[in-house]
Protein backbone atom coordinates (compact mmCIF):
# COMPACT_ATOMS: atom_id res chain seq x y z
CA UNK A 1 0.00 0.00 0.00
CA UNK A 2 2.83 2.36 0.74
CA UNK A 3 4.22 1.83 -2.77
CA UNK A 4 0.84 2.79 -4.30
CA UNK A 5 0.74 5.99 -2.28
CA UNK A 6 4.30 6.82 -3.32
CA UNK A 7 3.43 6.20 -6.98
CA UNK A 8 0.34 8.39 -6.70
CA UNK A 9 2.37 11.17 -5.08
CA UNK A 10 5.01 10.93 -7.82
CA UNK A 11 2.35 11.06 -10.55
CA UNK A 12 0.65 14.04 -8.90
CA UNK A 13 3.96 15.87 -8.47
CA UNK A 14 4.91 15.22 -12.09
CA UNK A 15 1.49 16.17 -13.46
CA UNK A 16 0.89 19.21 -11.23
CA UNK A 17 2.75 21.70 -13.47
CA UNK A 18 0.91 20.43 -16.55
CA UNK A 19 -2.46 20.64 -14.80
CA UNK A 20 -1.67 24.09 -13.43
CA UNK A 21 -0.50 25.23 -16.86
CA UNK A 22 -3.73 24.00 -18.39
CA UNK A 23 -5.82 26.03 -15.93
CA UNK A 24 -3.67 29.14 -16.37
CA UNK A 25 -4.03 28.97 -20.15
CA UNK A 26 -7.77 28.33 -19.82
CA UNK A 27 -8.08 31.35 -17.52
CA UNK A 28 -6.18 33.59 -19.97
CA UNK A 29 -8.39 32.43 -22.84
CA UNK A 30 -11.51 33.22 -20.82
CA UNK A 31 -10.17 36.66 -19.90
CA UNK A 32 -9.41 37.45 -23.54
CA UNK A 33 -12.87 36.25 -24.59
CA UNK A 34 -14.53 38.32 -21.86
CA UNK A 35 -12.57 41.43 -22.87
CA UNK A 36 -13.65 40.93 -26.46
CA UNK A 37 -17.29 40.52 -25.42
CA UNK A 38 -17.16 43.66 -23.26
CA UNK A 39 -15.59 45.64 -26.12
CA UNK A 40 -18.30 44.44 -28.50
CA UNK A 41 -21.02 45.38 -26.01
CA UNK A 42 -19.53 48.84 -25.51
CA UNK A 43 -19.37 49.34 -29.27
CA UNK A 44 -22.98 48.18 -29.64
CA UNK A 45 -24.04 50.60 -26.89
CA UNK A 46 -22.34 53.45 -28.73
CA UNK A 47 -24.33 52.73 -31.86
CA UNK A 48 -27.57 51.97 -30.04
CA UNK A 49 -27.49 55.27 -28.14
CA UNK A 50 -25.66 57.24 -30.80
CA UNK A 51 -22.53 57.61 -28.68
CA UNK A 52 -24.13 57.81 -25.24
CA UNK A 53 -22.44 54.98 -23.38
CA UNK A 54 -24.25 54.04 -20.21
CA UNK A 55 -27.45 55.83 -21.17
CA UNK A 56 -30.48 53.68 -21.86
CA UNK A 57 -32.04 54.64 -25.17
CA UNK A 58 -35.56 54.88 -23.74
CA UNK A 59 -34.53 57.31 -20.99
CA UNK A 60 -31.98 59.36 -22.92
CA UNK A 61 -32.37 63.10 -23.27
CA UNK A 62 -29.94 65.25 -25.21
CA UNK A 63 -28.66 68.70 -24.46
CA UNK A 64 -30.10 71.16 -26.99
CA UNK A 65 -28.19 73.98 -28.68
CA UNK A 66 -28.65 76.92 -26.30
CA UNK A 67 -26.43 79.42 -28.08
CA UNK A 68 -28.09 82.82 -28.50
CA UNK A 69 -30.73 82.24 -25.81
CA UNK A 70 -31.09 84.15 -22.57
CA UNK A 71 -30.54 82.25 -19.35
CA UNK A 72 -34.30 82.21 -18.68
CA UNK A 73 -35.05 80.86 -22.16
CA UNK A 74 -32.34 78.20 -21.79
CA UNK A 75 -33.72 77.01 -18.43
CA UNK A 76 -37.25 76.83 -19.88
CA UNK A 77 -35.94 74.87 -22.87
CA UNK A 78 -34.06 72.40 -20.65
CA UNK A 79 -37.07 71.82 -18.42
CA UNK A 80 -39.41 71.42 -21.40
CA UNK A 81 -37.38 68.50 -22.78
CA UNK A 82 -36.99 66.71 -19.44
CA UNK A 83 -33.98 68.16 -17.64
CA UNK A 84 -35.62 68.43 -14.23
CA UNK A 85 -32.59 67.72 -12.07
CA UNK A 86 -29.78 70.10 -12.92
CA UNK A 87 -27.80 72.95 -11.49
CA UNK A 88 -25.75 75.54 -13.26
CA UNK A 89 -23.16 78.24 -12.97
CA UNK A 90 -22.60 81.18 -15.26
CA UNK A 91 -19.34 82.56 -16.58
CA UNK A 92 -19.20 85.97 -18.21
CA UNK A 93 -17.11 86.30 -21.35
CA UNK A 94 -16.36 88.70 -24.18
CA UNK A 95 -18.37 87.95 -27.29
CA UNK A 96 -19.90 89.49 -30.38
CA UNK A 97 -23.33 88.38 -29.13
CA UNK A 98 -25.56 90.87 -27.32
CA UNK A 99 -25.18 91.15 -23.57
CA UNK A 100 -26.94 88.41 -21.60
CA UNK A 101 -27.04 85.81 -24.39
CA UNK A 102 -25.48 82.37 -24.05
CA UNK A 103 -22.29 82.05 -26.09
CA UNK A 104 -21.79 78.36 -25.32
CA UNK A 105 -22.71 75.75 -22.75
CA UNK A 106 -21.03 72.74 -21.23
CA UNK A 107 -21.95 69.98 -21.67
CA UNK A 108 -22.48 70.90 -25.28
CA UNK A 109 -25.35 70.27 -27.63
CA UNK A 110 -26.06 66.62 -28.39
CA UNK A 111 -24.62 65.08 -25.21
CA UNK A 112 -27.02 62.45 -23.82
CA UNK A 113 -28.01 61.88 -20.20
CA UNK A 114 -30.49 59.74 -18.30
CA UNK A 115 -33.60 61.61 -17.20
CA UNK A 116 -32.77 60.77 -13.58
CA UNK A 117 -29.21 62.18 -13.71
CA UNK A 118 -28.18 65.34 -11.90
CA UNK A 119 -26.40 67.45 -14.51
CA UNK A 120 -24.05 70.35 -13.90
CA UNK A 121 -24.21 72.97 -16.64
CA UNK A 122 -21.86 75.86 -17.25
CA UNK A 123 -23.39 78.69 -19.26
CA UNK A 124 -20.98 81.16 -20.84
CA UNK A 125 -22.86 84.44 -21.01
CA UNK A 126 -21.89 87.32 -23.29
CA UNK A 127 -21.05 90.62 -21.62
CA UNK A 128 -21.62 92.39 -24.95
CA UNK A 129 -17.99 93.34 -25.40
CA UNK A 130 -15.86 91.96 -28.16
CA UNK A 131 -12.19 92.05 -27.26
CA UNK A 132 -10.26 92.86 -30.42
CA UNK A 133 -6.84 91.31 -30.72
CA UNK A 134 -3.87 93.48 -31.68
Amino acid sequence: MDKKIVKIIIVVVLLAPAITGFFVIRHKVRLARNRKIMAERAEAAKHRNDGAIGVAAESAIRVPNLKGMTLTEAKEKLESIGFDRYYYKTVEMDSELDEGLIVKNEPGAGVAFNKADYISFTFYISNGKFAEKD
